[in-house]
């Protein structure tokens, strides 16, 4: 490794001593020196994080082997306060439970590769439920909590899981829904009902023998992230990939595991929480503290209780704790970091100088991508950055490319090829694909039809394939990047991805509909965007008894983040595409106002049923006055 070093070094020095004459020309200096210095930074991070990569690949171990020499310098160190659970557990003893899991896991004939499907809440059982599978080689899939009916069904059998873990209220609704597996389930309870399969402590805390161990290489879990086919993809995380992401956000932010106390209470079944979160905890001794769902008014009470140095977030939620009224422990705690995603412009400054937060680590990433972005010296509002010169390209495997603004889909020039965005322009972000390359290597999801729709083949002459995000990025003059949209079919509201497909779909069962789309607008203040749906009722259809069987069954069937905050009524088929796409351009365009030629109606979320939306409540949503 010192030989290609040291030429990247010599590289960068000669290159940046050619631009400093032009950027000092043009009278930047200040800006040169600004973007050097960030730049040389993002080298280095770079360069250790790879080094501790390629430590771990020589070593070929599962993340459980891993987490076993973490155990072992540190078994007497909180590694889990459990809010809910008002608990808190040493290293020692979450290893124990994570055996208690694996033999329970065992005994019920569990062994490698077999997949396990984990539907519980936050806390240390969930952490030690994916562990104690990973003990056994098997590979666990971590159910979204707001799953129901054909979602829940699909996310089940997608990954043909043998055996569920779940909070005991969860039981009912895992064997109502139509799933196919004969999955054996254990349903874990905190003294609050029992389990067919006795009780956790029951089983033995010993380290179970594996048929075979788990390498670097091997699948860990499953994350679900939302498909065009409207139901949830599982993406396949392997063991590199969690260790990666864990060992990046340790380096990429200065973290100590030694002394930092985190802050947790975003879900775990996604990546931030589940991987880049208690990654820290798993890889490198970090103590978490847990709280089972965001709460706004104990956030600060929560960090000055347990002495929490960072915190995660999802942009959403500082919104709603600087909304909040001001109390003591705002102004008494010891946060110095948040790491997160989706903090707006427009509040990070005013979020900053009002709590006394030196550092917000904003991040790009997605769940299956294969490279993210990340923002490591405090730019507002920017996501991350790449250099604006060309030389560097190689290391830095992201481009943005030119995309139709109406449908989402790439431009190609006349030979056939894709068009790179510039500097001072926006375009789809996409990531270079190296099979020889661990780091660039796109594992895909469990259907391999969806995994074919995010690659782009043959992007620019005799380059490698790309994996495309589907998000919209401004790449500004000076490197940064600024997140600015989802594309395709799906947007995202109270920090999950929604898949229009998949509430179109739940509309156009309904026999008193002749069209329906469902999209994402804007409302003030609010982070994201929310859910919408345009629909053509039959004309024999009472409107009133329609709007409140669609909410029945939204309620019943989508998750409370998925249903759509509005629904406009039209009075004529909606516009299509001459391959029968539908425009949502338009029906986008005219968002929550209302028409002479439609009405807009509201969610009433108390009495579950839309309510006709009155230009005086318009003007409160307009004003950031309803909560949403």
């Amino acid at each position: 490794m010192v030989v290609p070093l040291f030429f990247v070094a010599l590289g960068f020095v000669v290159t940046t001593s050619i631009f400093v004459l032009r950027w000092y020309a043009n009278g930047s200096l200040a800006k040169f020196v600004q973007v050097t210095r960030r730049d040389l930074l993002g080298l280095s991070l770079l360069v250790k994080i790879r080094y501790r990569f390629w430590k771990a690949s020589k070593a070929n171990e599962g993340i459980n082997e891993i987490f076993l020499r973490t155990v072992s310098k540190n078994r007497d160190k909180i590694a889990v306060f459990d809010i809910s659970l008002n608990k808190s557990t040493t290293f020692e003893e979450l290893n124990r439970l994570a055996c208690q899991y694996a033999n329970l896991l065992k005994n019920n004939g569990v062994t490698n590769r077999d997949v396990v499907a984990i539907m519980m809440d936050n806390g240390v059982n969930f952490v030690a439920a994916w562990l104690g599978a990973a003990k056994l080689g098997a590979v666990s899939a971590w159910i979204n909590t707001n799953l129901k009916e054909e979602a829940l069904a699909h996310s089940l059998d997608v990954v043909k899981a043998k055996f569920i873990i779940c909070d005991c209220y969860y039981e009912k609704r895992i064997a109502e829904c139509p799933t196919n597996q004969k999955s054996i389930i254990f349903s874990h309870s905190d003294h609050l009902c029992t389990s067919p399969l006795g009780l956790i402590n029951e089983f033995p805390d010993t380290e179970p023998i594996a048929a075979a161990k788990a390498t670097f290489r091997d699948p860990l879990c499953y994350i679900y992230t939302s498909g065009t086919t409207g139901l949830p993809k599982a993406a396949v995380i392997k063991h590199y990939r969690y260790f990666y992401v864990a060992t990046a956000s340790i380096a990429a932010f200065g973290v100590k595991p030694s002394k930092d106390v985190l802050y947790l209470c975003l879900p775990m079944y996604h990546t931030s929480a589940g991987v880049l979160g208690i990654g820290q905890t798993v890889v490198y001794g970090q103590t978490v503290v847990i709280r089972k769902k965001f709460s706004a008014s104990n956030f600060w009470k929560d960090c000055c209780k347990y002495d929490c140095t960072i915190s995660q977030y999802i942009g959403e939620l500082l919104r709603y704790i600087l909304l909040a009224p001001p109390c003591e422990e705002e102004a008494q705690h010891s946060v110095r970091l948040l790491i997160g995603n989706g903090l707006r412009p427009a509040i990070w400054r005013e979020f900053q100088k009002r709590f006394k937060i030196r550092q917000i680590g904003e991040f790009y990433g997605s769940t299956e991508g294969t490279s993210n972005l990340v923002n490591i010296d405090g730019k507002e509002g920017s996501c991350g950055f790449m250099p604006t010169i060309k030389c560097f390209h190689r290391l830095y495997p992201v481009r943005l490319l030119k995309v139709e603004e109406d449908t989402g889909e790439l431009i190609r020039n006349e030979k056939g090829y894709c068009i790179p965005v510039k500097p001072g322009q926006s375009g789809a972000l996409a990531c270079a694909i190296r099979k020889n390359n661990l780091l660039l290597n796109f594992e895909g999801y469990m259907d391999k039809a969806e995994t074919a729709r995010k690659i782009i083949e043959n992007p620019f002459p005799g380059t490698d394939a790309m994996f495309l995000s589907g998000d919209i990025l401004y790449w500004d003059r000076m490197g940064y990047f600024y997140f600015k949209d989802r594309i395709g079919d799906t947007f995202r509201w109270k920090g999950e991805n929604v898949s229009t497909t998949e509430v179109e779909t739940t509309l156009q069962k309904h026999k008193e509909i002749v069209d329906a789309c469902v999209f994402g607008v804007e409302i003030p203040e609010c982070e994201g965007r929310a859910g919408m749906a345009s629909i053509l009722p039959s004309p024999k259809a009472d409107l009133k008894d329609l709007l409140k069987d669609i909410a029945e069954k939204f309620s019943k069937s989508l998750p409370p983040y998925a249903i759509p905050v509005f629904i406009r009524i039209l009075t004529a088929d909606i516009d299509k595409t001459g391959t029968f796409k539908i425009k949502k351009r338009e029906q986008q365009r005219l968002s929550f106002n209302p028409q002479e030629s439609s009405s807009v109606y509201v969610f009433d979320r108390e009495n579950n049923d839309y309510k006709p939306l009155t230009p005086e409540y318009q003007q409160k949503i307009m004003a950031s006055e309803v909560k949403f």
